[in-house]
């Protein structure tokens, strides 16, 4: 009897053993995910073109300071940065023992193409900048979820060489590259500039996994319309319902609590909104005469107003996601 109990104990003493270690194990995984920490399992590998004709030295600098890595690669790819991330390679057994592997580096989505002013000017010319950007992104291993490119020193180009290129041109270029070859891009005159801008990636990069694991927990909490306002909704009740129209309307930019009860008066839910947008000949200025619902003796006579109904028309109706608001 006295056996069993010592070897419940010893049991029990082995499983909060095992759970200490599951426990170390999660932090520390959690840790090199961290802003910060994660700066140091990034590397950066700059084809040497990069840092033989241009700001090398400062690139490498601003990298440091973040204690991120940088590797000169001589690679087939000339101007180009992409990025590789150290990955911790461990796991923890059903007993709590941690077996390290050695670690390996996994290649990250993303590119940066550096081009030369003079260089660019000639591949917009000679209607080759597509290829050249498609080329670079064709010989990374993997697929890209994003393509930058950085045309460096063009302002100063364009003021020594006039009627080299066109601005109209250009522009046309660099929309084909952004709807055609995923490729956003950026334009820089400054050593510091450029470096600034590729820390500022590699960052950006660094904490991506971190990131996109506190917005998916977000994603996975009970989220409200409203940050302070808890809207229950209840079957067959419709004054819920109308709380919660108003608590949604009251998200949008600048509507306030009288002027989302206002419209939620004239419109008593969401599909009704929509479907008199739908037919209005004038819908940016539908509810710009709404009289807004006030209170008490000194409230006097408001609208809507038409910059308001503007902005509330652009938020529900617009399908182009680069409209303001």
């Amino acid at each position: 009897m006295e056996e069993t109990d010592k070897a419940a104990k010893i049991t029990q003493k082995e499983r909060r053993r095992i759970e200490v270690q599951k426990r170390k194990f999660r932090l520390e995984q959690e840790r090199v995910l961290k802003p910060g920490e994660c700066n140091k399992y990034l590397k950066a590998v700059i084809h040497n073109k990069i840092t033989e004709e241009l700001a090398g030295s400062r690139i490498i600098q601003k990298l440091t300071e973040l204690d991120m890595k940088a590797e000169i690669s001589s690679s087939v790819t000339p101007n180009t940065i992409t990025w590789k991330r150290q990955m911790n390679q461990k796991i923890i057994t059903e007993e709590g023992n941690i077996i390290q592997f050695d670690d390996v580096e996994k290649d990250e989505p993303y590119l940066l193409i550096i081009l030369m002013a003079d260089e660019f000017a000639k591949a917009v010319k000679e209607n080759q900048l597509m290829n050249i950007v498609q080329s670079a992104q064709e010989l990374c291993p993997m697929e890209l979820q994003s393509t930058i490119l950085v045309v460096y020193g063009l302002k100063n180009f364009c003021r020594k060489n006039k009627n080299k290129i066109g601005m109209k041109e250009t522009e046309i270029k660099l929309t084909q590259l952004q709807m055609l070859a995923n490729c956003s891009h950026r334009l820089h005159e400054t050593p510091d500039d450029l470096a600034l801008t590729v820390s500022q990636i590699s960052k950006a990069i660094a904490e991506e996994p971190f990131k996109s694991k506190q917005n998916h927990k977000i994603d996975q909490e009970q989220l409200y319309l409203s940050g302070d306002v808890k809207v229950n909704v209840v079957d067959n009740d419709p004054d819920s319902y109308a709380r919660l129209w108003n608590a949604q309307l009251n998200c949008l930019p600048k509507v306030t609590f009288d002027v989302a009860q206002s419209i939620s008066k004239e419109y008593s839910m969401p599909r009704k909104l929509i479907e008199a947008y739908k037919t209005c000949d004038n819908k940016n200025q539908m509810l710009a005469d709404i009289q807004i619902i006030k209170t008490g003796p000194l409230s006097k006579y408001r609208r809507i107003g038409p910059e308001l109904s503007k902005k509330i028309a652009t938020l529900l109706t617009s399908s182009n996601p680069e409209d303001l608001l």
